[in-house]
Formats: structure tokens, C-alpha cells, sequence
């Protein structure tokens, strides 16, 4: 991790959305993957983000 500090912020997105690429970020997600074919990339990403989703950080949402 080279001593950085990682901070994810969900802004107007549910982390549990993005752990599971459901919902709206879910579609958005089928879109971007329809348009890749390089399909270990894609299974690299979706790793990444369920990682980063289970790290805590702020919703946005609970900010106001």
C-alpha cells in the first residue's frame, strides 16, 4: 500500500450499491462491463470495489 491512507467517500450511492454493483451504480457498472472485453480487468475492478466498499469512509448522504 506504499503508507497510503485510503478515505472512500460515497456521494449520492449506497456503499452496499457498490460493494454488489446493484441499483443505479449497478446499471451504470453493466454498461462500462458491456463495453470492455477484457474480462480480467472488469474482475479486477469488481474486487477493488467491493474492497473499498468495506472500508469505512463517509456517506456523503449523512453529511447534511
Amino acid at each position: 500500500t506504499y503508507g497510503q491512507m485510503v478515505i472512500p467517500v460515497f456521494y449520492h450511492v449506497e456503499p452496499s450499491f457498490v460493494r454488489k454493483q446493484m441499483g443505479d451504480f449497478g446499471e451504470a457498472w453493466n454498461v462500462t462491463a458491456r463495453q470492455k472485453e477484457d474480462m480480467f480487468l472488469l474482475s479486477k475492478w469488481r474486487k477493488a470495489l467491493t474492497q473499498v466498499a468495506d472500508i469505512s469512509g463517509w456517506d456523503a448522504n449523512n453529511l447534511r
